[in-house]
């Protein structure tokens, strides 16, 4: 969902950034960027890390929504990906089945969906919150291909971070990489790469 569907990680880190400096807290831009397409958990400890010793991730958690809070929220329909209903749409009328497996707790998924008015576009919603492990690890892969009732050689992961590309790969799924170069991570363990959603229709 994250970086495919929305362009959320170049919002979410600067959320990142704003309170570390607020909090005078130094980091490196290649420690952030560690976060694009972590699950929200790793994120939250890669945060606690980057504080050092004397604070608890509830206590980090607390002082993070006391940060936030009267701040703007994201406004999820203004960065949903242009071509994502176009490309969405077209797949659907060729009979392509959609499922949407992402390393974001549910309730943010189902938040996004219905802000962006998509939640009938996808047959499944899977949530890396369900799992003990989240990317690079295939499980989320392997169960929502359970839920679609799919072997890994009749589906098609479309990612653009490095975790989601791994993980995609070791569930045994042709990946497809929409394009990114704003984090530093590598797609070139990824089949093939895309400039464009709608690029989508030339491979499927």
């Amino acid at each position: 969902m994250d970086g495919v569907i929305i362009d959320s990680e170049p919002v979410y880190m600067a959320r990142q950034e704003a309170y570390l400096t607020a909090r005078g807290r130094q980091y490196r831009p290649e420690e952030l960027n560690r976060l694009v397409g972590a699950s929200n958990r790793e994120g939250w400890e890669l945060l606690l890390r980057l504080f050092g010793p004397g604070m608890t991730m509830e206590e980090l958690k607390e002082d993070y929504r006391r940060y936030q809070a009267g701040k703007p929220p994201v406004n999820y329909s203004e960065i949903l990906n242009p071509g994502f209903r176009k490309t969405a749409d077209a797949l659907r009328q060729r009979g392509i089945r959609l499922a949407l497996a992402s390393s974001s707790p549910l309730e943010h998924i189902r938040t996004v969906l219905k802000e962006c008015r998509i939640e009938d576009r996808f047959e499944e919603v899977v949530s890396g919150q369900q799992f003990t492990k989240s990317k690079p690890d295939p499980e989320i892969y392997r169960y929502t291909l359970s839920r679609l009732g799919l072997c890994p050689g009749e589906a098609v992961a479309v990612e653009d971070s490095a975790y989601g590309i791994q993980a995609a790969k070791a569930a045994g799924l042709i990946c497809i990489a929409l394009r990114e170069t704003r984090f530093g991570f590598r797609q070139d363990a990824a089949d093939y790469q895309i400039e464009t959603l709608p690029q989508l229709l030339d491979y499927i």
